[in-house]
């Protein structure tokens, strides 16, 4: 066989594979809401936050709109140039959950938001630890769905991959891209149950944890200088077989 024979058929199986996987996740779609009992306090929502003052108030306002299962909301403001600090200032006094963390100077060999969110976790009080970028918006529906795959599969990370707001045109090819590789390469569905390492993923945007499991094992320490700390903790999950799971939702 020669070498173009071997490249046309290669790349067959490679066309062949991520159109079953796309089908197989257009098939098994969304996760399932999972019947639950909630507790009052039972979410710290952490917020790693570098002049953010622009979009924290949209987040904010999702938050306070949902019920006390979240018991505390956290913003860590990493040494912000603009009003972010004013603006969770603002907002504390509208909701008693809300407050800040004063950012400190970044340790050699860490990137800002590993950083951040490690100290947010050291300071949270909740069974489950939420992490969501500033620029993003949730509702009760999506925390609910989180926290009850969380407790009905007694999972140690659920990551949702959210709908994304993408208005220039470099946004659409890039996001595109990105949500492409996601759904043509990986059988979110199964993924739990896949043992190796590289078959997996998750969005920095929306991670929570289980927080016995994150104080045992300081996920965001453990790759510390990695810019890419979503991916990088998901694969170390499935590496020391813990039992992560990555979900897609839109």
């Amino acid at each position: 066989m020669t070498i173009m024979k071997i490249l046309a058929f290669s790349a067959i199986l490679i066309l062949a594979y991520r159109w079953l996987v796309s089908l197989f996740n257009l098939i098994t779609g969304i996760p399932d809401y999972a019947v639950m009992e909630k507790t009052d306090g039972e979410i710290s929502v952490l917020i790693p936050a570098r002049n953010e003052a622009a979009n924290l108030p949209r987040l904010l306002q999702s938050l306070t709109s949902c019920d006390k299962t979240i018991g505390e909301i956290i913003i860590y403001d990493d040494q912000s140039e603009d009003e972010t600090a004013l603006v969770v200032n603002h907002w504390m006094q509208k909701d008693p959950r809300i407050r800040i963390m004063k950012g400190k100077n970044l340790p050699a060999g860490w990137t800002g938001k590993n950083h951040a969110c490690h100290q947010l976790a050291m300071n949270a009080k909740g069974k489950y630890l939420l992490f969501l970028d500033a620029d993003v918006t949730v509702d009760q529906y999506a925390i609910d769905l989180a926290l009850s795959r969380m407790k009905k599969d007694q999972l140690v990370l659920f990551s949702f991959f959210p709908q994304q707001e993408m208005i220039t045109i470099g946004e659409w090819l890039l996001v595109a891209q990105v949500n492409i590789i996601l759904v043509s390469l990986l059988p979110l569905a199964i993924l739990n149950y896949v043992p190796i390492p590289v078959m997996t993923a998750a969005n920095g945007q929306f991670m929570m944890f289980d927080s016995q499991w994150y104080n045992q094992y300081f996920f965001h320490e453990k790759v510390r200088n990695n810019p890419v700390e979503d991916v990088a903790i998901a694969q170390y999950n499935k590496k020391e077989k813990t039992k992560a799971k990555d979900s897609s939702c839109t």
